[in-house]
């Protein structure tokens, strides 16, 4: 499946949602835009992450920038920006 495809399968999947906290979101806003849609890996490519529905997510912004509005959604990240916030 290529990337492309990838994105038509998860962005039919989320409905125009962030499928992390629910919020309308679209891939037509500008990059800075606090509803626009990224597609993020659950596992990332750089770790052996695949371009599948299965490991895609639709989310917004905020839930998919470092440091974002949103809570942290695993353990991992939890512990990441304890440990931003204990420097």
């Amino acid at each position: 499946m290529t990337r492309r495809q990838c994105y038509a399968v998860v962005e039919k999947r989320a409905c125009g949602c962030c499928e992390r906290c629910g919020i309308a979101i679209s891939k037509e806003r500008p990059e800075w835009h606090p509803q626009r849609a990224h597609m993020n890996h659950k596992r990332p490519r750089s770790l052996g992450g695949k371009d599948t529905p299965e490991n895609c997510e639709l989310i917004c912004q905020g839930c998919h920038m470092p440091g974002g509005s949103h809570a942290p959604t695993n353990d991992r990240q939890t512990a990441m920006r304890r440990k931003k916030g204990s420097s």
